[in-house]
């Protein structure tokens, strides 16, 4: 099954494409954390876009618009920070999307795995044509064993490729230890959604403040999860992000960043701030509060990456975005609009996590079929053996 958005070669120049585009409103639609409020703050800057409301496929997924705004003007904003498989919505988001890998030998080209998941981009629960994600580029996928034909010979439980009719053992040309180095959850686009902004728009002239700098190294941990895994964060950089500097100063084997003990500790105090001005909340981690009431104890103790370091605070869930905007907005020293006013719930879904022991493979079209019997909104999977995906959305 091939898609329209795979015959083309996709890559960084794609998504400005798509930036610069009037294939979206000028509104925007988040993630209610860091990175897509920084994200939200860029693209306003740069293309004078209002921020309206969130998408937080939590417990339970609901959309929140400010007031004056329906769905009509969310089904055609940008969604940033969420990858939506309503062919309506067109979404940047960077979390792992595909099942399988394209490749089974190397990373050149992707390609030499045949007959394996596209999205097809005309169904309505896939992506829309234009919606962008970095995987589309490094066809890294989730690759859970669990979801990989077995071997044909009797009584079998032996991994095999959809173009292999045997494991190793029995014949089949591949195993999963040949292929541990490009496979799996860990070859994850480990940066932000801010940094394949930023990336796609280096030609557009805006200041980054060393403040700024800090806050997008912090959106989504992505300084840290830049420095757990050096060798692909490095391979992102390079094959995806042209080297953009934010993406360059947390990744290697000696980041600027962390290697710096004065810009962790700005760091440190970066996250101070986010709580002072109630844009983050680190005392609703009820841990974290019995173990300490002293910040920097908790946010170290916690490694930066807890999602109270990230995630909104629970007040931005009543509305008055354009207070949000004007809190982040002296910190980047970035124009940021949003619309004023209550949130009011407009549409909300089931969340879901699969287990990935419970069900069948996923070979060929099979997932394609998951996702319109699912009635998949969004989906991200989000560990080794972790698939997150809200269902059954549905307009109030």
């Amino acid at each position: 099954m091939n898609s329209i958005h795979s015959d083309r070669i996709a890559s960084i120049t794609t998504l400005t494409k798509l930036l610069e585009s009037n294939d979206w409103n000028g509104k925007l639609v988040v993630s209610p954390d860091v990175d897509g409020v920084v994200s939200a703050n860029l693209i306003s800057h740069i293309f004078d876009a209002e921020l309206i409301g969130f998408y937080d496929p939590g417990s339970t997924s609901v959309l929140r618009l400010c007031e004056g705004y329906d769905w009509s003007d969310a089904e055609s904003a940008l969604w940033l920070d969420h990858d939506i498989t309503d062919s309506r919505i067109i979404s940047v988001g960077q979390h792992m999307i595909y099942p399988y890998a394209r490749s089974t030998t190397d990373l050149a080209g992707f390609e030499d795995r045949p007959d394996l998941f596209e999205y097809d981009r005309r169904s309505n629960f896939q992506r829309n044509q234009q919606s962008f994600n970095p995987h589309d580029i490094g066809r890294f996928g989730w690759d859970h064993p669990r979801t990989f034909p077995r071997c044909n010979q009797q009584d079998c439980e032996g991994i095999a490729l959809s173009n292999d009719i045997s494991c190793r053992r029995h014949g089949g040309s591949w195993t999963l230890g040949d292929w541990d180095r490009i496979r799996g959850f860990r070859r994850k686009y480990p940066f932000a959604t801010i940094h394949l902004l930023l990336a796609a728009l280096q030609h557009h002239e805006f200041n980054i403040t060393p403040r700024a700098e800090l806050l997008i190294a912090h959106s989504d941990s992505a300084w840290l999860a830049a420095t757990q895994n050096a060798n692909n964060a490095v391979w992102w950089l390079r094959n995806v992000l042209d080297s953009e500097p934010n993406a360059r100063s947390i990744a290697g084997t000696l980041p600027q960043h962390t290697t710096s003990r004065e810009t962790m500790l700005e760091h440190l105090r970066l996250i101070w701030s986010l709580d002072d001005a109630t844009i983050i909340d680190l005392a609703n981690e009820p841990r974290v509060q019995r173990e300490s009431g002293v910040r920097d104890l908790s946010i170290y103790a916690a490694g930066y990456t807890m999602g109270n370091k990230q995630h909104l605070h629970p007040r931005w869930e009543n509305g008055n975005l354009d207070d949000l905007s004007i809190a982040i907005s002296s910190m980047t020293g970035w124009n940021f609009r949003a619309a004023s006013g209550s949130l009011n719930i407009t549409a909300e879904g089931d969340s879901e996590k699969l287990d990935p022991r419970r069900n069948p493979s996923w070979e060929g079209e099979d997932f394609a079929r998951w996702l319109e019997e699912n009635r998949v909104f969004s989906l991200a999977f989000t560990g080794m053996d972790t698939l997150r995906f809200t269902t059954n959305m549905t307009i109030l």
